[in-house]
């Protein structure tokens, strides 16, 4: 039957049976012997009915799907989300601190506005802030990308003045990007945020991760979801589908409490994943095993390299060191990264930093470099021993 069903399923009519119910009602309003074919005047009549009911039925069925996010065409999709509160993610573009040169005997003024590139014709970037260098010498400006999406900025790759102004000899990066931009986020991934399993408004990923943070044992968390048909085995433990994994730090012993607190906010008919469990009872007073996870320490290592002046605090290592960690340890799991602009943001603030540079690493893996660190999903960014592993050159 065409139209909403008792549960709340379209079905729309489609052109050919609209055409059969018209010829039917043609054939009792004028008798059965009456010609509804395509070829008499009945017939044509009906066609011609058929055709604008068949398109009012079609945009019925776009409306319907409009609020489904599982079947809503891209642009009514991003309108749903704004009814439902979500936003889609925007481009952005990639930001990197730039060391500009001048060999001449004059100092030299950069507009904001400049620009450089990676190379003759490359992406190109534009300075966000004016900026004098003085003769014979160099500054930092920070530039940010023209055009938005993905630009990746190796070491010594921005080495193009593309704005000639004199005095400004030469430029490069002498780190990676402080940001990478990103792409606007497909109707895919929005999607599928969209389609997040919620029995209602108390049972989502948010509630979840709200009530295990009002926790006094849990200083730490992530909810990680898969809401796809397969498992996800890029994830240790592995993220099964249709489930969520609520990953926490530091290690806890009521697990019986954590595991309450999942199921009085999960959907129905989402499973729980990872290598902890307890036990809660759900609202006919079962007992429900709910799985979670600890996460495990990404420890990280890394080196300053500074120059100070006179001004500088007597313990001026030591806020450096302080400000590091606390960057560190603040709520970096689930995947996220430890940037070396934010680690070189420790020095703000103190007085008589005159060059601030960083290198880090996993400590122990690999050498130390001037990139970012990415934590795995089931990780979280820790310092084992700041006096050692938060180092000065």
């Amino acid at each position: 039957m065409a139209g909403l069903d008792a549960s709340g399923n379209f079905t729309p009519e489609t052109i050919r049976s609209l055409q059969t119910a018209l010829q039917a009602s043609a054939q009792t309003e004028f008798g059965v012997g009456a010609n509804t074919a395509s070829d008499g005047i009945i017939g044509r009549l009906i066609d011609m009915l058929a055709a604008p009911l068949g398109e009012a039925w079609e945009l019925l069925q776009a409306l319907n799907d409009a609020f489904d996010p599982a079947a809503a065409p891209d642009r009514l999709l991003f309108m749903l989300g704004r009814i439902r509160g979500l936003e889609r993610d925007p481009a952005t573009r990639t930001q990197v601190t730039l060391r500009l040169y001048n060999s001449t005997s004059t100092a030299a003024t950069v507009p904001l506005g400049s620009l450089a590139s990676k190379g003759e014709g490359g992406p190109q970037f534009e300075s966000l802030a004016a900026a004098t260098i003085p003769a014979g010498s160099n500054v930092d400006v920070l530039f940010e990308a023209v055009d938005t999406g993905v630009i990746e900025t190796p070491i010594n790759s921005v080495q193009t003045i593309v704005t000639a102004i004199a005095g400004w000899t030469s430029v490069t990066n002498l780190s990676i990007e402080s940001y990478l931009g990103t792409d606007a986020e497909s109707p895919e991934a929005f999607r599928l945020r969209l389609l997040v399993p919620q029995a209602d408004g108390s049972r989502t990923l948010g509630s979840i991760l709200a009530g295990v943070l009002d926790r006094d044992d849990i200083d730490q968390a992530i909810v990680l979801e898969n809401v796809t048909e397969t498992d996800d085995t890029s994830i240790t433990p592995t993220l099964t589908a249709h489930s969520i994994m609520v990953v926490y730090y530091p290690a806890i012993t009521d697990y019986d409490g954590v595991a309450q607190v999942i199921l009085d906010r999960k959907a129905e008919g989402v499973r729980t994943v990872g290598s902890e469990s307890g036990t809660a009872l759900d609202a006919q007073g079962d007992e429900v095993t709910v799985y979670m996870h600890e996460a495990d320490p990404f420890y990280v290592e890394a080196e300053f390299t500074a120059t100070v002046n006179s001004s500088a605090p007597a313990d001026w290592q030591a806020q450096i060191r302080a400000a590091a960690v606390a960057y560190i340890q603040d709520n970096i799991l689930g995947g996220r990264k430890v940037y070396i602009h934010k680690m070189l943001c420790a020095a703000d603030g103190i007085e008589g930093i005159e060059t601030i540079s960083v290198t880090m690493r996993e400590k122990g893996v690999g050498s130390l470099a001037a990139s970012n660190l990415t934590v795995a999903a089931t990780e979280v960014a820790r310092v084992q021993d700041a006096s050692t592993d938060i180092t000065f050159a």
